[in-house]
């Protein structure tokens, strides 16, 4: 009687202490730069919610846009009542959230229930003063810090945890065998609609049905299938009207896929040049790889996709060997907190200081977990939440790995780290104490969690959310022309440059707030150690030239772009630049010939005919610069400045 007065009021207490935490929490979260303030896929799916709430507004941009990242979410948003239109609210008002925060806690509530019910089918004999160790999955999950950070902002994350436990929980369901598998795979295309790669699930999902021995599994399978099937095609029909030809629901695989393998890949992802709110697909750095024609969204996943395969072509090894490398990156101890910081929100909302359980923590139970199950007797159920973790892994290692995207493994692995406990208990309390089974595994999952051969890695990576909470300061400072904001961001800019100087984003950022607070000198001096120090760096660079032009100093400019054009001889921008400089200066010949070198290297581009149609009619040679300004046509007919000079020549 006692237990089980303890076990209700345990059930009455929990959901009160919860909701007091999550007030709490809210309560301070809602006041922070992070809350105000969204960033790269923040600004995104906020953006596209704003679309779908303003339809009206948006014209028919919201019905011929095509579905590049999620679909579902910026549909879930605006019917939160919640979007962003960014070329006017740069900052969200206090408690612009609140209703995203509602729902995100929603969901994870729900996986804590769903975990706790999980366990019960996992270890069904532990029962009496063994039952607290049931909740261990959910214990693990509550108290690890990322997904409550992600709870409270406005990503895929959470809902996806919960999506992906639910469907755990359908597919080990063993009443309404038909009703369950057709909720599981609504579930699922649900899932897949918030993040592609979840589709590697769907065949685990027929096996789950099969195994279940039913007289009617085969027809379980088919339902199963068929209303996934349902759920993902009307975004799929959607994008392949626009495309022409049969798409995917979401458009950013190939992107993704060459961020994780292209030649410069870390296997946390790379860097594109571009506005990622207005050019979210890369289609101008595509634009500028492929000689200056325009790409759209619709063009682009291929593209990138093809750029991908190509560098695999060249370097399967390497391919290989950075695969190997992101399903190692999915175990290690580390954070690659790539959208936001996490330090940084410990800082703003001191309540989180207190969610203390690592990454390496339930990696490591989990790894000891499927190690157990490779043993005679493991349950089936087990064996199949093993391979169901493994196959998350292989499918996002395809592409670039950080923490947001290993929030989908949590559900696995904390099932699997109570298999891992269990299995430690087992043999701490044996008479002979630890197999040598064990201990090998146990040796094997700690070794997998120590981050070998990443350093430099790391050192490179961390600053750049260091940069992006920067980032957040600095454009709370310029919305509200707030001095303090300035400061912080400025505090934080010089710690990312301090952390990493061989980066461009944090000095471009330090200049900008510098020149808003006014110190100009400060600023040139930051642009210029930046760009000595992480030389070559085009960016940098050609923000080094834009500056002297900017404060008059046209010979220190100069002196710049030949600099520049000796790591990059074919940049467009430092060439017409220099064209314009070595005319200015009187300097005709070889304004001529840097001319020339512009056309020969862009031969698409309509200015560089211009520069050097202009500079041979000023040096007289009329016909040869008539011939000049037409082949400019021939490539850009319709452009007006080329138009009129044939015409005054022509006159």
């Amino acid at each position: 009687m006692v237990h089980r007065g303890m076990k209700t009021w345990a059930w009455v207490l929990l959901p009160l202490i919860l909701t007091g935490w999550w007030a709490a929490l809210v309560y301070q979260a809602d006041s922070s730069v992070f809350a105000r303030v969204p960033l790269l896929d923040e600004q995104q799916y906020l953006s596209e919610a704003y679309l779908h709430l303003n339809q009206e507004m948006a014209g028919d941009e919201s019905v011929n846009r095509p579905f590049f990242m999620s679909p579902l979410y910026p549909k879930i948003l605006a019917g939160l009542g919640v979007g962003y239109e960014s070329s006017k609210d740069l900052v969200l008002p206090t408690g612009a959230l609140q209703r995203v925060y509602l729902f995100n806690i929603f969901c994870w509530v729900a996986t804590l229930v769903l975990l706790r019910l999980l366990a019960g089918r996992l270890a069904p004999e532990l029962s009496g003063k063994m039952l607290w160790f049931l909740w261990l999955p959910s214990f693990l999950v509550a108290f690890y810090l990322p997904l409550s950070i992600y709870t409270m902002m406005a990503l895929v994350e959470v809902p996806l945890v919960f999506f992906i436990t639910l469907y755990f929980f359908l597919l080990g369901s063993k009443q309404h065998r038909l009703l369950s598998a057709l909720a599981a795979g609504l579930v699922l295309g649900l899932a897949v609609l918030l993040r592609g790669s979840t589709l590697v699930l769907a065949p685990l999902g027929v096996w789950a049905l099969i195994r279940s021995g039913r007289s009617r599994a085969w027809l379980s399978v088919g339902m199963h299938l068929l209303i996934m099937v349902l759920v993902l095609l009307p975004p799929t029909i959607h994008n392949s009207k626009l495309s022409g030809h049969l798409s995917p629901p979401s458009l950013n695989s190939g992107l993704n896929l060459y961020l994780g393998n292209g030649p410069a890949a870390t296997g946390m992802g790379t860097s594109l040049e571009g506005d990622w709110l207005t050019d979210p697909a890369g289609c101008s750095s595509l634009q500028q790889r492929l000689g200056g024609e325009p790409v759209s969204i619709l063009e682009a996943d291929s593209l990138w996709r093809e750029l991908a395969f190509n560098t695999i072509r060249e370097n399967p090894a390497r391919f290989v060997q950075m695969w190997f490398r992101k399903m190692h990156l999915q175990t290690q101890a580390f954070e690659l907190d790539q959208v936001t910081s996490f330090h940084g929100w410990q800082q703003d909302v001191s309540l989180l200081k207190y969610l203390f359980i690592p990454w390496w923590l339930i990696v490591a139970l989990a790894l000891v977990g499927a190690g157990a199950v490779l043993r005679k007797g493991a349950r089936a159920e087990t064996r199949w939440l093993a391979v169901a973790l493994l196959v998350l892994m292989a499918a996002q290692s395809l592409f670039f790995v950080v923490s947001r995207y290993r929030m989908v493994l949590l559900p696995a692995l904390a099932l699997l780290a109570l298999v891992g406990l269990l299995e430690l208990k087992q043999g701490f309390f044996s008479k002979r104490g630890l197999s040598r089974q064990t201990i090998a595994i146990v040796t094997v999952a700690l070794l997998l969690i120590i981050p070998w051969g990443l350093a430099a890695p790391l050192k490179a990576w961390r600053p750049l959310a260091v940069a992006n909470h920067a980032q957040r300061w600095a454009i709370l400072g310029a919305v509200e022309q707030d001095p303090d904001s300035y400061e912080r961001a400025a505090g934080l800019y010089q710690l990312a440059v301090d952390q990493s100087p061989k980066q461009a984003a944090p000095y471009l950022g330090y200049v900008s707030v510098l020149r808003e607070q006014g110190h100009e000198t400060r600023a040139d001096e930051i642009l210029m150690m930046g760009a000595r120090t992480a030389a070559p760096n085009l960016v940098l660079g050609r923000a080094v030239v834009a500056s002297h032009l900017q404060a008059g100093r046209e010979a220190k400019a100069l002196e710049e772009a030949f600099i520049l054009l000796d790591d990059f001889p074919g940049d467009f921008e430092t060439l017409h630049n220099v064209v314009v400089l070595l005319s200015r200066a009187g300097r005709k010949e070889e304004a001529l010939f840097a001319a020339k070198q512009l056309v020969a290297h862009h031969p698409e581009q309509a200015q560089g005919y211009l520069d050097l149609g202009v500079l041979l009619a000023r040096s007289g040679q009329k016909d040869q610069a008539k011939a000049v300004f037409e082949r400019g046509l021939v490539q850009e007919p319709n452009n007006k400045f080329l138009r009129e000079n044939l015409s005054r020549l022509q006159r």
